[in-house]
C-alpha cells in the first residue's frame, strides 16, 4: 500500500493539472501530500533528492511547471484569466536571494568543517565524519524547503491565490478532523489500518487518560498545529468575507473543538494566544504582532543562552495546569540547555547529521531528546543555516510589519502572515515544519514583489490624474460630471423633438 500510494500521487497530480486552474493544483497537490502520503518508504538515490512524502509533490510540481509552463503562455479560458505568475523562478527580494544562498552554501560548509569521526573507546560507538558527498547529499535535501518557496512565490503571490490557500486549509482541516476523532475515541489506528505501522512511539500518544491523534503523520504535535493554522484560516475567511461568516465561524469551532479534545496543550495555547489577534485587530496591528512575534522568535536562541528567557516561570505556570506536562516541560527545557551548549561548540556551521549533534555519555550512550526545530537546525547546521531557515520563515513577516502602510495588504494576506508567526512559534518546542510552511513563505515572498511593482504604477496614474484632472475626468466613464453632462444632453434632446 505505500508503494501504492507513492507511485500514484504523482498520478493524480497530473490529473488535476488537466482539470484545475495551476494555483488550485499547486495547494491540493501539496497539503494532499502531506496529509495523506505515508511516513516511511519511497526511493534515496545517490545525490538525487529522496523520493518520498515531502518531495515526491514538490518535485512533481515543479517539473510539470517547467512542461506546461501555466500562465506563461499567451492564454486562453480559465488557465489565462486564474493564474498571475512572477517572471522567472528566482526571488526578486535580494534578502531572499541571500537566505536560499545561505541555506545551500551551509550544507556544503558543515559537511567541510566536520571530517572528524566521533569515537566512544569504552563501548565502540564510532559516528563518522563527513565528506564532501554528505555536502552535496544536504544541499540536494533542501529540496523539500527550497521547492515549495519557489512554488509558491511564482504562482501564490496574489491575494487571489492567498484565498484558495486559506480555503484548501479549512477543509483539509474539516476533512481530517474526521479521522483524527476517530482516534481519540478509538486510538491511533489510521495509519495501521492503511498503511500497516505506526510512526511514532505510542507511549507519546497517551495523554491524561485519552489519545493524541496523528492520522497519517509523523507524530500527533505535528497534527495539532496544523489544526491550529486551519482554525486561524477559518477566522480568517470569516472576517474576509462578510457573506459567508456564519459558515466559516462554525468550521473554526469545529476545528477548535478538535484541537481541544486532541490533547496538545501547546498548539491549543498558541491558537487562543492568536485568535483573538485575527478577530479583533485592525490588518495593520495584526501585520504589527506577526513581525514582532517572528523577530522574538529570530532571536530565541540568543534570549537563550543568555538566561532571558523566564523559564523558570514558565513551568510554574505549566505546573499549575498538570505536573505531569510541567515535569515533561522541565525536562525538554534542561535538554535543550546542554545542547545550546553542544552546538555553540561548533557555532557557525554546526556538526552535521548523524546524531554528531547529540550528547553522549562516556560509554557513548545518547543522552539527549531533541525536540524543538530551532535546537535540530542550530545543533547540525549552526547558525549559518538557523538565520537560512528562520530567516526564510520571518523575514517576509518583518517586512510587511516594517512597510504595513505602504502595502495594500488584505485580510487574506494577513491572515497567511498570522499562520506563519504561530507556526515558528510552535518551533520552539516542537519540529513543526511541513511543506505548508514553505509554500506560505513563497506565497509571502512573492506577494511582497507583487507590491513593489504595483506601487510606482498607482503612483504614476495618481499624479497624471492630478495634473490633467479635465481631460481624466473626460476619459473616465464613471465620473459623477461626465454622467450629468450626459444626463443633460439628453433631456435638451428631449425638449427639441
Amino acid at each position: 500500500m505505500i508503494s501504492v500510494a507513492l507511485i500514484c500521487w504523482p498520478i493524480l497530480t497530473i490529473i488535476l493539472a488537466r482539470v484545475l486552474p495551476w494555483p488550485n493544483v499547486v495547494v491540493t497537490s501539496l497539503i494532499g501530500g502531506y496529509l495523506l502520503l505515508p511516513e516511511r518508504g519511497g526511493l534515496d538515490l545517490p545525490l538525487l533528492p529522496p523520493f518520498e512524502k515531502d518531495t515526491i509533490p514538490c518535485l512533481v510540481l515543479f517539473f510539470l511547471a517547467l512542461i506546461l509552463r501555466p500562465g506563461e503562455q499567451s492564454g486562453r479560458g480559465k488557465e489565462a484569466l486564474a493564474i498571475t505568475v512572477q517572471k522567472g523562478w528566482r526571488p526578486k527580494l535580494v534578502v531572499g536571494q541571500i537566505m536560499l544562498l545561505m541555506l545551500i552554501a551551509g550544507g556544503l560548509l558543515t559537511a567541510l568543517t566536520n571530517s572528524d569521526p566521533l569515537r566512544f573507546e569504552a563501548s565502540g560507538l564510532n559516528i563518522p565524519g563527513l565528506s564532501l558527498y554528505d555536502g552535496f547529499s544536504n544541499i540536494v535535501r533542501s529540496v523539500a524547503i527550497i521547492v515549495p518557496i519557489l512554488l509558491g512565490r511564482k504562482y501564490l503571490a496574489n491575494p487571489q491565490a492567498h484565498r484558495v490557500l486559506l480555503i484548501a486549509l479549512v477543509i483539509a482541516g474539516l476533512g481530517y478532523s474526521l479521522l483524527a476523532l476517530i482516534e481519540i475515541r478509538l486510538s491511533p489506528q489510521v495509519n495501521r489500518w492503511v498503511y500497516g505501522f505506526f510512526p511514532h512511539s505510542w507511549a507519546q500518544h497517551i495523554r491524561d487518560g485519552g489519545f493524541r491523534p496523528l492520522v497519517f503523520l509523523q507524530h500527533g504535535l505535528l497534527l495539532a498545529i496544523f489544526f491550529a493554522m486551519t482554525i486561524l484560516a477559518a477566522i480568517g475567511l470569516h472576517r474576509s468575507e462578510p457573506q459567508k461568516r456564519g459558515r466559516w465561524l462554525l468550521a473554526g469551532g469545529w476545528l477548535l473543538l478538535t484541537l481541544l479534545l486532541s490533547n496538545s496543550l501547546g498548539a491549543f495555547v498558541i491558537a487562543m494566544l492568536f485568535l483573538p489577534v485575527v478577530f479583533l485587530m485592525r490588518i495593520q496591528a495584526q501585520l504589527l504582532f506577526a513581525g514582532i512575534i517572528a523577530g522574538i522568535v529570530l532571536v530565541y536562541p540568543l534570549l537563550r543562552g543568555a538566561g532571558l528567557v523566564p523559564t523558570d516561570r514558565i513551568v510554574s505556570i505549566a505546573t499549575s495546569y498538570s505536573e505531569e506536562r510541567a515535569s515533561s516541560l522541565q525536562f525538554r527545557l534542561r535538554n535543550e540547555d546542554a545542547l545550546l551548549e553542544r552546538a555553540n561548540e561548533r557555532p557557525l556551521f554546526g556538526w552535521g547529521p548523524y546524531g554528531r549533534n547529540r550528547i553522549y555519555d562516556e560509554l557513548g550512550r545518547d543522552q539527549s531528546v531533541v525536540d524543538g526545530a530551532w535546537i535540530v537546525v542550530i545543533g547540525q547546521g549552526g547558525w549559518l543555516r538557523y538565520l537560512a531557515e528562520f530567516g526564510l520563515l520571518g523575514i517576509p513577516l518583518i517586512l510587511f510589519a516594517l512597510g504595513r502602510r505602504r502595502y495594500d495588504v488584505d485580510q487574506v494576506t494577513t491572515c497567511l502572515c498570522l499562520i506563519l508567526a504561530a507556526n515558528m512559534v510552535d518551533m520552539i518546542p516542537n519540529a513543526g515544519r511541513s511543506p505548508i510552511t514553505w509554500l506560505i513563505v513563497g506565497a509571502l515572498l512573492g506577494r511582497l514583489e507583487l507590491g513593489k511593482a504595483i506601487a510606482p504604477a498607482t503612483a504614476q496614474q495618481a499624479e497624471k490624474v492630478t495634473k490633467r484632472p479635465s481631460l481624466a475626468m473626460a476619459r473616465d466613464p464613471v465620473s459623477p460630471y461626465t454622467r450629468q453632462g450626459n444626463r443633460h444632453h439628453r433631456k435638451h434632446l428631449a425638449r427639441k423633438s
